[in-house]
């Protein structure tokens, strides 16, 4: 099919890189996802170059290549940069066009979005520089529960209990845990607690 035209974006995660084609019709052809790690460039050619290898795609046929997140600017590779709050703000109004509010929970920060009736950005806020409220806020969590991260959502929604963690930060929620788990709290009713404490402040 050499009169198709395919672009690509590369979301540049402070915990994963995400790599992803589509057609000239918006349909997500092929993707990919891997750790960031210690070398942001190498790791996004790698899920670059899988999600090429995913595809069946020649290198040749991809028209264009947007990279967006926290490592946009290494990706030599990329023809145009874009931030992550219009990346966003694209993505979740083309499958749902309408007044919406989006929530990232990356690895770094957490951003809210609203977006009006046209999918133009009215207003965003993020958190603070702290890894409460995170995505890596959460992972930590996980761990200290021994729960799969895909998995959270679905106890938080079992808790009958609204006991939200004292702490904010990181360390201090992780120590906060032990001593709940000690005193036999429930784990949904935990991870609900972890949920909750996101410390971002309320956007109108």
């Amino acid at each position: 099919m050499p009169e198709d035209l395919y672009f690509v974006g590369v979301d540049v995660g402070t915990s994963y890189v995400k790599s992803v084609i589509l057609n000239k019709s918006k349909e997500i052809i092929s993707s990919f996802i891997k750790r960031t790690g210690a070398t942001v460039e190498q790791s996004s050619k790698i899920a670059f170059e899988n999600t090429i290898l995913n595809s069946s795609l020649s290198r040749s046929a991809i028209k264009h290549i947007t990279s967006t997140g926290f490592g946009k600017n290494k990706i030599s590779f990329a023809n145009t940069t874009k931030t992550e709050i219009s990346c966003h703000a694209k993505g979740a109004y083309h499958y749902f066009p309408k007044k919406i509010t989006i929530i990232d929970i990356g690895g770094q920060d957490t951003k809210v979005i609203k977006l009006n009736d046209e999918g133009k950005i009215i207003r965003f806020k993020m958190n603070r520089k702290c890894a409460a409220g995170t995505g890596v806020f959460i992972e930590e969590i996980a761990n200290r529960l021994d729960i799969p991260l895909n998995e959270m959502n679905n106890i938080a929604s079992k808790s009958t209990m609204n006991v939200p963690l004292g702490s904010f930060c990181t360390v201090f929620a992780k120590t906060e845990i032990l001593t709940r788990i000690k005193e036999g709290e429930k784990v949904e009713d935990l991870v609900k607690s972890a949920f909750e404490s996101n410390p971002i402040k309320k956007i109108d």
